[in-house]
């Protein structure tokens, strides 16, 4: 299952890979043309660029995984601790 678990893990990675480059693409058009919400007229590129950069770290994360396992210790068992 050590294969599945790669597969699962990579397919996340370069999904969450596209989704920063769509934010990334989408950052630098709202900076272009100067893009503001409506209501509150606040720039729309930083916010575009912090969810990139999120992203980029559910995409290391998911190719942290995927090249390293699962968070399990000696015996096969899961950790109990959370990161």
């Amino acid at each position: 299952m050590a294969w599945w678990r790669f597969c699962y893990a990579m397919l996340a990675a370069v999904i969450f890979a596209l989704v920063v480059y769509l934010f990334f693409h989408q950052a630098v058009e709202a900076g272009q043309t100067k893009e503001v919400s409506q209501g509150l007229n606040i720039p729309r590129g930083p916010l575009y660029v912090f969810m990139g950069l999120s992203c980029t770290l559910s995409a290391a994360a998911a190719a942290l995984i995927a090249f390293t396992g699962s968070l399990r210790d000696e015996d096969g068992e899961q950790a109990k601790e959370a990161l």
